[in-house]
């Protein structure tokens, strides 16, 4: 459908139904963004870290999570095997591809994500943009990438 680049709080866009964040392989959500993400959605962390815990994941892969009470759809991309400079632009793609696959059949229509990979994750920020558009122009997803 469309990819847009927009300026702001991921986390203050009201007309996203979904929200996707890149994680690893270990259950550790402690830093950067995916810090925000565990205190706003301790359950779907619960989830991912027992996920994690009997590694159920492989890179590449994505947990989803509906919050009960927002009806929020979360998606962890397991972009990076274990936490810090370890992501790979290969498993964001495979990731962002999936996320976008579950938000059509949740019916998600639109997915907001931070510039997965390139803080911690050390991922090249054009690389990961380029990845962003492409994932979003073969999508009936509205692609939303917001950075602060």
């Amino acid at each position: 459908m469309s990819f847009e680049l927009r300026q702001g709080n991921l986390f203050e866009q009201i007309d996203l139904d979904g929200l996707g964040q890149g994680t690893n392989l270990y259950g550790k959500m402690f830093a950067g963004i995916a810090a925000v993400f565990y205190k706003q959605y301790p359950e779907m962390f619960k989830e991912y870290k027992l996920g994690c815990d009997f590694r159920i994941f492989k890179p590449g892969d994505v947990h989803h999570y509906q919050d009960p009470t927002t009806g929020k759809h979360i998606f962890n991309m397991f972009s990076q095997d274990y936490p810090g400079p370890n992501a790979k632009i290969e498993w964001l793609r495979a990731s962002l591809k999936e996320a976008l696959a579950l938000c059509e059949t949740v019916g998600c229509l639109s997915l907001g994500c931070p510039m997965i990979g390139a803080g911690i994750g050390s991922l090249n920020p054009d690389d990961v943009l380029e990845v962003f558009k492409e994932a979003g122009e073969g999508s009936s997803v509205k692609l939303v990438v917001c950075v602060l």
